[in-house]
């Protein structure tokens, strides 16, 4: 038995993601989003959280974070009484890979041509795998989680995770800059 999540890009052009419990299973992923989501991803310069998410629009703040390094290379993320790591890896520096509150390692694998990704442990055991959909604008994919007894703490750093790759894979975490020239 496995627990699937769909994320959803709130707006066209952002790097936060709302995540809901299940899957369109074919439906319209549109018919997903008619209730709130269960959780929210969100990023700001170099900050991240995290939150659980209420049927009375309130959040609770689950996990937070910080980018580290200039080009955003690792990043410390606090929460559930304890504090856990992440860095890129990878050939293309696209894939991460983080030790868990209790000091577990996962890596994210990315598919050659990046339309998935794997969550492995280190004895290279699939715990989770992402689906992208690269042609939907508002459709980020489908997260399978395959351990069932898997620790809250845990699946908050699965979902917070998975949200940093498919920032890294189709270069949404960049920060806009524009120059305006006036001659």
């Amino acid at each position: 038995m496995s627990t699937q999540f769909t994320f959803i890009k709130p707006q066209y052009i952002t790097t936060n993601a709302l995540v809901y419990l299940g899957t369109p299973d074919g439906r319209d992923w549109k018919t997903i989003i008619e209730a709130p989501p269960a959780y929210e991803v969100s990023f700001s310069e170099r900050l991240m959280q995290l939150r659980q998410s209420f049927s009375d629009l309130s959040t609770k703040v689950l996990l937070k974070g910080r980018y580290h390094g200039m080009t955003r290379s690792s990043a410390v993320i606090e929460g559930f009484n304890g504090q856990a790591s992440a860095k890129r890896r990878g050939k293309f520096k696209c894939g991460w890979s983080f030790v868990d509150f209790n000091s577990n390692e996962f890596s994210w694998y990315l598919s050659t041509w990046g339309f998935w990704w794997e969550l492995r442990d280190v004895s290279d055991k699939v715990v989770a795998k992402f689906v992208t959909k690269k042609k939907s604008h508002h459709l980020m994919g489908v997260l399978t989680v395959y351990e069932n007894d898997m620790p809250e703490s845990m699946l908050m750093l699965v979902l917070l995770t998975c949200t940093i790759v498919h920032n890294n894979v189709f270069n949404d975490s960049a920060p806009v800059v524009s120059t305006v020239v006036v001659a």
